[in-house]
């Protein structure tokens, strides 16, 4: 990238595109600033609009573009007669509602279409993508064929939800225009996550919370004909995001009524292993391509998580050896109202070293701005956190 802070929020990020949102505008582009970026505006409408227009309005009434994600290929003309050439379908979520952003090939611009609605709020976690197809006779999963429909699109049910009605994992396969349940829960409280393993294009893997008997990880390996809890029971199991590397799935609890971790769930032998105390309740995670992992931590004071500072944690590729390298501050303004403090991280497979980050109710307040990693660990080494 040719620039490592923007004062755009930065969802999604890959070695040749890079989206920022910046209330309800997207910016797309090769790199931050490039001159060939591109503008589209999701028709976000009423007080979450009127009142999401500046940074502490976008807190909150929790607007402004939540997640993006891109569905490569799946690109279409606005005259259907005309082919796009594989260009790439962007799906936002903003406003509780899902939209598809297209290249019109005849005048170069990004062309909104709304779809569905999100059910509850907006999906705690970005929507996974995932083209898993199950043989009709034994129940097999594969990945899908070329000429099949296409990736489906995930996303988990996350609401209050205080009376514990059933809950679901959603599914679309036409980019978000329509969902239909792939799963019902009728135990959990929420759904946390969906994700696609990039490790085994069969498996999905789902988290759920929040008591402890509906905290746990999940795994289906034939498109949600089955689901099988592989961590589960009490706070620990309590986790939100998931980081895969081929031997193992790395997780956080999230909880405010103990001493939250970092954990490694093994693959093989399905052993799990506390690896590092940490400060808060961990919301987020990613991989770089080059296998550094990345976790932060949410300020969501309780009488054991007592910390005001969001912190990311890192350990380099082929070592479990975690580090805080970076600590930010909660700002001023109440948790209830404004959100939590937390570091949030871009949809994508980002670039290798570095990860985009953008603080949220935290120093440096939805400001994105670029990490570079080994640096930073090292740095953090002798002390000198940021």
């Amino acid at each position: 990238m040719k620039r490592a802070q923007t004062r755009s929020t930065v969802a999604y990020h890959a070695d040749d595109l890079l989206i920022a949102a910046s209330g309800n505008r997207l910016i797309v582009a090769g790199t931050v600033g490039s001159a060939a970026s591109q503008t589209a505006r999701v028709p976000v409408s009423g007080f979450r609009y009127h009142l999401g227009i500046g940074r502490l309005g976008r807190r909150l009434v929790r607007g402004g573009v939540r997640h993006v994600v891109v569905l490569p290929g799946e690109g279409i003309a606005v005259d259907p007669t005309i082919a796009t050439g594989g260009d790439p379908a962007i799906i936002a979520v903003a406003g509780k509602r899902f939209y598809r952003i297209d290249l019109d090939p005849v005048t170069g611009r990004r062309v909104v279409t709304p779809g569905a609605s999100t059910v509850g709020s907006n999906p705690l976690c970005t929507p996974a993508v995932a083209s898993v197809a199950v043989d009709a006779v034994n129940g097999a999963a594969r990945v899908a064929d070329a000429g099949s429909a296409g990736p489906a699109l995930y996303y988990g049910e996350y609401r209050p939800n205080p009376e514990r009605s059933p809950v679901h994992v959603w599914r679309s396969t036409d980019c978000a225009a329509t969902f239909d349940p792939a799963w019902t829960f009728s135990d959990v409280r929420h759904v946390h996550g969906v994700f696609a393993d990039p490790f085994d294009p069969t498996a999905i893997w789902v988290t759920t919370g929040d008591d402890d008997s509906e905290s746990a990880i999940w795994r289906t390996p034939d498109g949600f004909r089955t689901l099988e809890p592989i961590v589960r029971g009490g706070q620990q199991a309590r986790a939100v995001d998931l980081v895969f590397t081929a031997e193992a799935v790395y997780f956080g609890s999230d909880t405010p009524r103990e001493q939250n971790c970092l954990y490694r769930l093994d693959r093989p032998s399905g052993r799990v292993d506390r690896q590092q105390p940490v400060a808060g309740s961990v919301f987020w995670g990613r991989a770089t391509p080059d296998g550094w992992r990345v976790f932060s931590t949410v300020v969501e004071k309780s009488t054991v998580n007592t910390s005001r500072y969001a912190e990311l944690w890192a350990t380099p590729p082929g070592r479990d050896e975690w580090r805080c390298i970076l600590r930010l501050r909660k700002d001023p303004f109440h948790d209830k109202y404004f959100d939590h403090g937390q570091i949030r991280f871009p949809a994508g497979p980002g670039e290798p070293g570095a990860i985009w980050i953008t603080p949220y109710a935290v120093s440096g307040d939805q400001r994105s701005r670029k990490i570079e990693l080994a640096l930073s660990w090292e740095n953090a080494l002798q002390g000198a956190v940021q």
